[in-house]
């Protein structure tokens, strides 16, 4: 297991703005224990991280419009001012990844601004599997999911974190959620959010015990039931 601050935002090392990085992609010493270094994403890992995402999350939307519109996706959060991407590597390999942004609105205009990015993977996508046409068209629109937790300052939303099946009980999820949020607080957000299926008790299992707060639950589609959860920076640092 990664160890864990007595106060959020305390591991100032971790580098947060890839652009601003060393060559080595480093601004300070990345956060490491004895199973897992956790460090800021560079362009190189892309390849890595689209497959674990495919690995993990096969049939949701994002996964069937496939590989490439994944690598555009994970490349404009490394881009995006407010991106945060972070790996989890053991033994030389990528174990793991935690993607999000803050200023979520900025993004997803971000998004739209650059949709000719995404245009050719979605069509490809359309073309190999024509049923997928009707999720594409409403699934565009539920890109944007309205929060309902409040906060009076800058909020974060946690788009995206997986693990390879393999390290899935060796505690790499807990060392990235840990890290995106310490990187949250540095960054001076005051809330990071997120939504996952609600049946998936192994995730929501997690939310909970690194002290997220159920804020809604509400219906993506007529059978996919969603959680969001919530957790504030004054809960966990006493500002």
């Amino acid at each position: 297991m990664c160890s864990r601050p007595g106060t959020r935002g305390s591991q100032r090392g971790l580098p947060m703005n890839p652009a601003a990085a060393t060559p080595d992609g480093r601004e300070g010493a990345p956060m490491q224990d004895h199973k897992f270094l956790i460090r800021c994403a560079t362009t190189s890992d892309l390849q890595a991280i689209t497959a674990i995402h495919l690995s993990s999350f096969g049939d949701a939307f994002l996964a069937q419009l496939g590989r490439r519109f994944l690598w555009q996706y994970y490349q404009l959060i490394l881009r995006f001012r407010g991106g945060i991407l972070l790996v989890a590597e053991s033994d030389q390999i990528t174990r793991g990844f935690a993607a999000g942004f803050l200023e979520p609105d900025v993004f997803y205009r971000e998004m739209i601004r650059n949709r000719w990015r995404f245009v050719w993977p979605v069509a490809l996508a359309a073309v190999q599997n024509p049923a997928l046409l009707g999720r594409i068209l409403a699934g565009f629109r539920l890109v944007r999911h309205a929060t309902r937790a409040s906060v009076d300052g800058l909020a974060c939303e946690l788009s995206s974190i997986a693990v390879l099946p393999e390290d899935s009980s060796r505690g790499a999820g807990t060392c990235l959620l840990r890290a995106f949020i310490d990187a949250s607080w540095s960054r001076d957000a005051e809330m990071v959010y997120l939504t996952t299926d609600s049946t998936n008790l192994v995730a929501n299992a997690l939310y909970r015990r690194e002290g997220f707060a159920l804020v809604q639950t509400f219906h993506r589609s007529a059978d996919r039931e969603m959680n969001e959860y919530a957790i504030y920076r004054s809960s966990t640092t006493g500002d």
